[in-house]
């Protein structure tokens, strides 16, 4: 699109793909569901906003257009199959392209007088949240505290509500439409604010989970999210996802360490869509692995916390996630729970998370001073699991998070209690 006319091309020669030019255009979108794809015929749909009306333009080895309604003035539109919900620069609409049906929903500016009385006018913002939902915004001036309502395909209310602190900001570019300045990595929202810092929401809980002071304050910074995005290997979590030997004097063959090194690259590699950007500059926001801050947890004995947060993650994660990795990281939290409250004398809820995840039995018996002599040689396990294994080193310390003195007789019933608890699981485990 160049000035307020839309153009269609062929990639990757970049050479016209149609005579059709569309005038005095303010925008366009694809239905989020067929991102990336064709339809069936090889056409792809496009639904462009003009000063008049809506059009549903099918571009294949010519664009054409199918279907138009009117719709003046229109400025922002999100698609999920044939519903949209499109805004022009009062209110915003739940909008049917397949039969044009509209539901209204509510005005930008809450405060009527306000917007009449030239007041700097605030621009409407849409974007697709879950897969039956989409978030706007609405509020008074650009300074003052904002909403962030959710609605779904019907128009109804859903969720609840984010409030950000000001209106979040908008930029202009080439085209005549200001552009609002917030983006949507799944479960959270990043919106740029009018002294350019960026607040992180989260979908779930609509609250503010942290608040990043953004080194771009000029005019034109924006926060975006793409399709794509950058991948980057995360030292700090590829030495916790590490395998290593049991026994921290062994070392694996060298062929064996670099195969393990390369794994544990890989899981540890995540992918960043969410960039802040300006004439100048261009940088990328990394969301900390909930795995890094399960394990922080684990180290503070916030056992419940922790699991919390691995059900949660599990259920929530990214379309690009890679299961391989939640299977790991899952049984990483498991193992190092179990071991946690293993040395806080909660032997059966122990054993149950060690048991989840399949951990060899040998490490589990090990732990117990009659059978510390047990061969271990050939167990590995991964490195931030074993550095709390040698933390707890046998039975005789559960329950001393810090160096204390206990009684041999107190030791003597630990090790009893522990030890019968520990025969019974396994045993039930050998014989299922």
């Amino acid at each position: 699109m160049e000035d307020s006319e839309l153009k269609f091309y062929t990639l990757p020669e970049f050479t016209p793909a149609s005579k059709l030019r569309i005038r005095d255009a303010n925008n366009f979108c694809e239905d989020i569901y067929r991102e990336g794809s064709t339809e069936e015929d090889g056409s792809v749909l496009v639904t462009v906003l003009t000063r008049t009306m809506i059009l549903r333009i099918k571009v294949e080895r010519e664009a054409k257009r199918v279907k138009a309604f009117d719709y003046p003035h229109a400025l922002v539109v999100c698609q999920r199959g044939p519903i949209a919900c499109v805004a022009n620069s009062e209110r915003y609409d739940i909008m049917d392209l397949e039969r044009g049906g509209r539901i209204p929903l509510f005005p930008i500016n809450q405060n009527a007088d306000m917007a009449e009385d030239g007041t700097q006018p605030l621009h409407p913002l849409i974007l697709s949240v879950g897969e039956e939902d989409f978030l706007v915004t609405t509020g008074t001036t650009l300074d003052d505290p904002a909403l962030g309502m959710f609605v779904d395909l019907n128009g109804d209310p859903v969720r609840g509500t984010l409030m950000f602190s000001t209106y979040p900001r908008t930029i202009s570019i080439v085209l005549p439409l200001p552009l609002l300045i917030l983006a949507i990595n799944y479960p959270f929202v990043f919106a740029m604010m009018q002294n350019f810092d960026i607040e992180i929401h989260s979908v779930e809980s609509q609250q503010i989970v942290q608040i990043i002071n953004s080194p771009l304050v000029t005019g034109n910074a924006n926060v975006r999210r793409v399709p794509e995005g950058s991948r980057i290997c995360l030292e700090a979590l590829a030495q916790k996802l590490l395998m290593v030997p049991l026994n921290p004097s062994q070392e694996f063959p060298r062929a064996r360490r670099d195969e393990e090194i390369q794994i544990a690259r890989r899981l540890a590699t995540i992918s960043s869509r969410i960039y802040v950007n300006s004439n100048t500059t261009i940088s990328c926001i990394i969301t900390t692995p909930w795995l890094l801050q399960a394990d922080a947890l684990l180290d503070s004995n916030r056992v419940e916390e922790a699991l919390l947060l691995t059900d949660r993650a599990s259920q929530t994660m990214d379309n690009m996630f890679d299961a391989e990795r939640l299977f790991h990281e899952v049984a990483y939290i498991n193992q190092k729970a179990g071991l946690v409250l293993f040395r806080e004398t909660l032997f059966e809820e122990a054993i149950n998370h060690l048991e989840k995840v399949n951990t060899d039995p040998r490490l589990i018996i090990s732990l117990f001073p009659a059978f510390s002599d047990i061969d271990t040689s050939a167990l590995s396990l991964y490195s931030g699991v074993r550095d709390t294994l040698l933390s707890l080193q046998n039975v005789e310390n559960a329950g001393t998070s810090t160096p204390i003195l206990i009684s041999p007789l107190l030791s003597k019933a630990l090790c009893d209690v522990s030890r019968h608890q520990a025969c019974e699981k396994l045993r039930a485990v050998h014989f299922r």
